[in-house]
């Protein structure tokens, strides 16, 4: 009986060999909380790209047309597209959208 406490004990806390049910539980849980965090990374990062591409398009459009004012909006665009894309790398639970 005792040889199968110790067994069992070895399921439960391994050190050694960071493999029994309380390691695998930590590593677990680690995967999980990086799980979470690539998908809010990923809306932001999106969002990010779709405010540059539009900025480029303005910016191109100002200075085919001769519009100023475009140049400007594409800028404002650019300047949102960068934050989103620095809130996707640095801290994507930040805001939720």
């Amino acid at each position: 009986m005792q040889a199968w406490r110790v067994t069992i004990d070895c399921y439960e806390s391994e050190p050694s060999t960071n493999e029994s049910h309380k390691e695998l539980t930590v590593r677990a849980q680690a995967a999980e909380a990086s799980r979470d965090h690539s998908p809010a990374a990923n809306d932001r990062l999106d969002l990010s790209t779709t405010a540059l591409q539009i900025a480029i398009v303005l910016a191109s459009a100002s200075v085919v047309l001769g519009i100023g004012w475009l140049a400007c909006i594409g800028g404002g665009l650019g300047l949102v597209g960068l934050a989103f894309a620095l809130i996707g790398w640095f801290a994507p639970a930040l805001v939720h959208l």
